[in-house]
């Protein structure tokens, strides 16, 4: 569901601004939608680090979750 939510959240910001035409901008949103991805997996791969210094386990799962969801997507659209 967060990854829906990840998914849908990034696709309504690259997207607000404009309508893609070409497949030149098509590949500028997907460069940018793809940079964002590793952001957020980036963010929560921090995130994890300060919950596993807390031994804060269930949140470190569920923050690891997260992280697949977002790899998965990032798989599925940016190779």
């Amino acid at each position: 569901m967060k990854t829906i939510f990840i998914g849908l959240f990034l696709l309504s910001t690259y997207s607000a601004h404009a309508e893609i035409k070409t497949k030149e901008q098509a590949d500028n949103f997907l460069n940018g939608y793809c940079i964002g991805l590793v952001n957020e997996i980036e963010k929560a791969v921090g995130k994890q680090k300060q919950q596993a210094a807390q031994q804060d386990w269930k949140k470190f799962m569920e923050t690891g979750s997260w992280i697949v969801g977002i790899a998965d997507v990032y798989n599925k659209l940016c190779k």
